[in-house]
């Protein structure tokens, strides 16, 4: 199921971070909704590009539900500037 948003989400940036139980590196991209003081964090895919956009900046986000079992899975697979 493919879902686009359409709330007030700013671009927050990309922290680099490193696995506890392996010590491998990762990124994960920081987003915030500014009306409700909520922050969304997702694993930053290979395929995944941020270019052109600006910390702070509004972005319109596209975002990908997996059911897995008794779980939903999302993930962030495209973001670009407003």
């Amino acid at each position: 199921m493919l879902l686009s948003q359409e709330s007030n989400l700013q671009f927050h940036g990309i922290e680099q971070r490193t696995a506890k139980s392996t010590n491998a590196p990762y990124q994960v991209i920081i987003l915030r909704d500014v009306e409700k003081f909520e922050e969304f964090q997702f694993f930053k895919t290979d395929d995944l590009t941020v270019n052109g956009v600006q910390i702070g900046e509004n972005v319109l986000c596209q975002f990908e539900m997996v059911k897995r079992g008794y779980n939903v899975q999302t993930n962030l697979i495209k973001i670009q500037a407003v």
